[in-house]
């Protein structure tokens, strides 16, 4: 078992029954693929579950995807994982301090 899997495994020992279950959902669509393309897809699918419930950040998921964070920010709009997860106060509070910062370079 490679490390990358080896840690995808721990990681997932922590997670609640129903998200094993949609875990191995996808892990098993994963197999329906060719032999060479099974252990990225995996990886990927795995990773994409961990970061989507919230159990690694986005760099640590890339890094065990065997992805860049731009390539797994990619994975996560292919696949329609919610890469920013900001509620609606917390938007515009971050887009408030950016406009903020804009307005006191410009001036």
């Amino acid at each position: 078992m490679t490390h990358a899997a080896r840690q995808l495994y721990e990681q997932a020992l922590d997670l609640s029954v129903d998200d094993r279950r949609e875990l191995t959902d996808l892990l098993v669509e994963g197999l329906e693929h060719d032999a060479d393309a099974s252990v990225a897809h995996l990886a990927v699918t795995g990773a994409l579950m961990l970061f989507e419930i919230g159990k690694v950040s986005s760099g640590r998921a890339a890094k065990l995807a065997g992805l860049g964070k731009v390539e797994f920010l990619a994975m996560c709009a292919k696949h329609r994982v919610q890469a920013f997860n900001y509620s609606a106060d917390e938007l515009e509070a971050e887009l408030q301090a950016d406009l903020a910062t804009l307005e006191q370079t410009l001036a």
